[in-house]
């Protein structure tokens, strides 16, 4: 099996810092509060979206100069994962020859904590305060159906199973099914039985439907429209056949609560 579900419910940290020293000291800093667990360092904007990706971590402490471009660029990342909103604690030295970067957190990314010169002394003072904050940040998120996907090609990647519209037999190749997301243009090709796929469609909690054995299976919760025998599904709109044995079937399945 290709997906499995995400139950790790420990409260995890990132640190996004291109001096080792400073990351050092953070997690030096963090150990008391034993409930947090370092997820990693990232120097660069590339790890940081990998380590995000694959740990979903609760808590992150991000500067602005990063290897290959500043910290705007994981905090854009950031708002684009699905159903993920970390705590946020933001710094940099260079406010004061970058004025733009207050307006920018404010404005566009809001971040819940922004700490300039002199650091350490104001986290020390602040930090105790701002980890209750995180810790009430994610007791209030919701529990995620998070599951992993094994594409094709090897690379692993961890969605949100309600985002998934439907799953599609891959007309290349009998073996693959075309994972479809909310919102993604392309669908991720997997290896997967259709069990599988129907288990993983499942864990979503909506209700889904086989339109078309063996083809196509959908989530009610992402269908935009319906007319004999198209059913129109996800964004981008993908159109699907219900094959003629199931249209009956699939009509009292739309009108049930």
């Amino acid at each position: 099996m290709n997906a499995e579900t995400n139950h790790q419910n420990t409260l995890k940290y990132l640190v996004v810092e291109d001096i080792p020293d400073v990351a050092k000291r953070l997690q030096h800093e963090m150990k008391p509060f034993t409930n947090w667990t370092f997820a990693g360092h990232a120097v660069s904007i590339r790890e940081a979206k990998s380590l995000v990706q694959t740990e979903l971590p609760q808590l992150i402490f991000c500067d602005w100069d990063l290897v290959g471009g500043s910290g705007f660029e994981v905090l854009q990342f950031v708002q684009q994962q699905p159903n993920y909103q970390p705590f946020v604690i933001f710094n940099t030295g260079f406010q004061s020859d970058h004025p733009e970067i207050s307006e920018e957190l404010i404005n566009t990314y809001k971040v819940d904590a922004f700490i300039n010169k002199p650091y350490w002394q104001k986290l020390l003072e602040q930090l105790p305060a701002l980890l209750t904050r995180a810790e009430l940040k994610a007791s209030t998120q919701l529990v995620l159906p998070l599951v992993w996907l094994k594409a094709e090609n090897g690379q692993r990647k961890r969605i949100d199973a309600k985002q998934i519209t439907s799953i599609v037999q891959c007309p290349e190749n009998p073996r693959n099914k075309l994972v479809y997301l909310w919102g993604q243009p392309q669908p991720i090709a997997c290896t997967l039985t259709w069990k599988e796929a129907s288990d993983l469609m499942e864990q979503s909690g909506d209700p889904v439907f086989a339109v078309n054995r063996r083809y196509a299976i959908i989530n009610k919760a992402h269908v935009q429209r319906f007319q004999t025998p198209y059913v129109w599904v996800g964004n981008p709109l993908l159109k699907l056949e219900v094959v003629k044995e199931n249209i009956r079937e699939f009509e009292k399945w739309m009108l049930e609560e």
